[in-house]
């Protein structure tokens, strides 16, 4: 009896184990056919076409979570707003802040989805050029360079993820210790000249919304610049280079200042075309329905009732009186007789008696004071301070850069729409001018003090203020 029991155990687990062996062949050929209904990374990046759209993606969702950062953040602690007593206008912030936290979790997404790109495009089986593949692995390491300029600004020291494959199949990351912050330059500065090497270099390319040879080359000289002070005391080499890469992306970029400052920050897609200006911007989408693909400044940034959406509420967020005063203006000041002496400043803070050709163009522009005092004055559908007077900011400036305006402003510039918290206005990073002024920079610290003048004076001039002299 025994023994009949244990061959019919025997059969079972027989049995059992030619049933997972059956099914592990069927799972295995199951999960070995390819994909009907979408793209994988084995039938993809397979012409020129492919290799660019696969960078698409890093020019814009990755850095979502950053902005608020740099809003809340970085612009009170640099005395350019004032936002109440937040922890970073007292100085008190830390760790647990959510916003500096997001910020971290965005480069490290950059970082890492670089890399992914990176790879990706290196074991691709694919027809597209050389060119193709070195263009789109030139730009992923370009951004990849931005996030960890902007990590070693902030933190200092950080751990240096090279390849985040390798630090998965070990199961260490995190585990990863930190890198000195002047050795994580170094890994940057190697990073860029690599991108510099992909990179096409024609300054006639014509798609200044992309990373080229001459956006790598203008962060470059900024890392120099900020490098150059790392260990405590001025390196003259790193200056020199800044100064170097700055006038060779100034002589031979193909770029140039577009004449109107504000354009700069306005909707228009051919800005890019006209000047080139800049250099590192990114690019949003409102049309994807993919969250973090679009852009929301305005919805942190605008005052209410700015647009028909509902979802502005940056009112009180107040352009400080220290920024005020670099302008020459104050909001104490009768606007009948306030005079600017820069067209920046407009562009940059609304002010009583400020009226905008650019927003709410179907209605003629915006005319910030009646916006507050005129209750008729909202055009049909803009949910405005319906009261009236009902001022929200405590210095008596708001946001002006980063906004677009209303919906048919939009409509109008782009052919797309926008919609709650999704618009599509680029955030430029760096540009032009901010090479003109790290050129300048590097010229004063190398005792060239002529050099320096001229090109901040190019800058003041494309604002026209007055230039400035010894």
């Amino acid at each position: 009896m025994m023994e009949g029991n244990k061959m019919k155990n025997i059969l079972k687990y027989t049995l059992l184990a030619a049933a997972i062996a059956f099914a592990s062949v069927s799972c295995e050929s199951f999960l070995d056919r390819p994909s009907e209904d979408s793209f994988t990374t084995g039938d993809y990046y397979k012409n020129d076409e492919q290799m660019e759209q696969a960078v698409n993606y890093i020019y814009g969702s990755p850095w979502y979570d950053i902005i608020r950062f740099y809003i809340y953040g970085s612009e009170t602690m640099c005395g350019n707003v004032f936002q109440d007593n937040n922890a970073y206008a007292t100085l008190t912030v830390n760790g647990t802040d959510q916003d500096l936290k997001n910020m971290a979790y965005s480069l490290w997404a950059v970082n890492a989805q670089c890399n992914t790109v990176i790879n990706n495009i290196r074991n691709a089986q694919t027809q597209a050029s050389q060119a193709a593949k070195n263009k789109a692995i030139g730009e992923a390491l370009a951004w990849k360079a931005m996030a960890y300029f902007l990590l070693v600004r902030t933190f200092g020291d950080v751990p240096i993820i090279h390849d985040n494959t390798e630090v998965i199949k070990e199961a260490s990351y995190n585990e990863q210790s930190k890198i000195r912050k002047d050795d994580v330059y170094e890994y940057i500065v190697m990073t860029l000249e690599k991108a510099m090497e992909l990179l096409p270099k024609d300054p006639n390319i014509g798609k200044y919304n992309r990373v080229d040879y001459y956006a790598a080359e203008g962060l470059l000289s900024k890392v120099y610049l900020a490098k150059a002070g790392v260990s405590g005391s001025l390196d003259q080499g790193d200056l020199t280079k800044a100064r170097d890469y700055a006038k060779d992306v100034i002589d031979n970029s193909g770029r140039g200042l577009t004449p109107v400052y504000s354009d700069i920050f306005r909707l228009s897609p051919t800005v890019f075309q006209q000047t080139g200006e800049n250099l590192f911007s990114w690019q949003w989408s409102s049309t994807t329905g993919i969250w973090t693909a679009q852009n929301s400044i305005q919805s942190d940034v605008g005052i209410t009732g700015f647009s028909e959406f509902g979802d502005l509420w940056g009112g009180w967020k107040g352009v400080s009186v220290d920024l005020q005063d670099a302008f020459g203006v104050s909001a104490t000041v009768n606007p009948e007789t306030r005079v600017d002496i820069d067209d920046r400043r407009q562009a940059t803070m609304m002010m009583f008696g400020d009226k905008y050709s650019y927003f709410w163009q179907d209605q003629g522009g915006f005319d910030f004071y009646r916006f507050f005092f005129d209750k008729d004055y909202y055009p049909t559908g803009l949910s405005g301070n319906a009261s009236g007077g009902a001022w929200q900011s405590s210095t008596g400036a708001n946001y002006c850069k980063h906004l677009f305006g209303c919906g048919s402003d939009h409509q109008s510039a782009l052919g797309v729409t926008a919609a709650n918290m999704t618009y599509q206005l680029p955030t430029h990073i760096l540009r032009l001018a901010d090479i003109y002024l790290i050129y300048a920079e590097a010229c004063v610290l190398t005792g060239d003090n002529a050099s320096a003048l001229t090109y901040v004076n190019k800058v003041r001039e494309r604002a026209h203020a007055a230039p400035l002299t010894y």
